[in-house]
């Protein structure tokens, strides 16, 4: 029997004859949400409608029985004008993609980071939109945020054992971790988690709502909040609503003391 002899292939790995993969819209979307790519395809078809433009009114200038110097004046506006508007609405189709490219990356910080600041620049750009074609992915982005929070606890990050003083009460000892703002952001969130099995305890409810309005990492906060509800009983409506969490507090701070 004879080995079976390998088909030539091409410099790309294809085998001659074979044929190539089809090209998915998907892959059209994935070039159309890079603003440098967009600018490229504009710039290239800004220069091809310019060189029509050139040689249709060296044409004109060539055949001068064709049409008077005024009808190429106007030909040469009308196509003026069109290249005009083709570029202007590929600037504003990059301008919109470089923005939903600067929303999502918000979104990324505040999940992967747990970065606050992140999450209220979606809820601004969502109040004032600078462009208003994209106030809706702010609101996609704030969504896809809170829903990854609503259901997901992350325990990665979080310490094993936390620093420990026999001297101090253990509730305000987790009372002073929580607010410093400069132990890391698992040790804060693991006091948090620790702080809501002290039920009904005005000083760990009082500490976890401050940790609420204040912390900076969203984690702190999710915890915060699941404790402050697990100590008080306390029912939040938003998976960030730290703005009714304190109201609340304030108005049944009394039946806890």
């Amino acid at each position: 029997m004879s080995e079976e002899q390998e088909s030539p292939t091409d410099e790309s790995g294809h085998q001659l004859g074979e044929a190539l993969p089809e090209f998915s819209p998907n892959h059209w979307w994935f070039i159309l949400r890079k603003p440098e790519i967009v600018l490229g395809l504009a710039a290239a078809a800004a220069v091809i409608s310019l060189s029509c433009l050139l040689v249709l009114v060296s044409h004109s200038s060539a055949h001068p029985g064709s049409g008077g110097e005024e009808s190429r004046l106007t030909q040469l506006k009308s196509a003026t004008l069109e290249v005009d508007a083709k570029v202007s609405k590929l600037r504003t189709r990059v301008a919109e993609l470089e923005g939903a490219r600067e929303l999502e990356g918000y979104a990324h910080k505040a999940i992967a980071e747990g970065d606050r600041s992140s999450l209220l620049e979606l809820h601004e750009y969502l109040k004032a939109p600078r462009i208003p074609a994209l106030k809706e992915v702010a609101d996609a982005e704030i969504i896809r945020v809170e829903y990854y929070y609503l259901t997901t606890r992350r325990f990665r990050g979080f310490p094993n054992e936390l620093p420990t003083n026999p001297e101090t009460d253990p509730i305000a000892r987790h009372a002073q971790i929580l607010l410093d703002p400069q132990q890391p952001w698992g040790v804060r969130a693991q006091v948090a988690r620790l702080l809501g099995d002290k039920k009904k305890n005005v000083q760990a409810a009082e500490t976890l709502a401050r940790a609420c309005e204040t912390d900076s990492n969203l984690y702190v906060v999710q915890e915060s909040i699941l404790a402050f509800t697990r100590v008080t009983g306390f029912r939040s409506t938003g998976v960030f609503d730290s703005r009714s969490l304190n109201d609340w507090w304030v108005k049944n701070r009394a039946n806890f003391e």
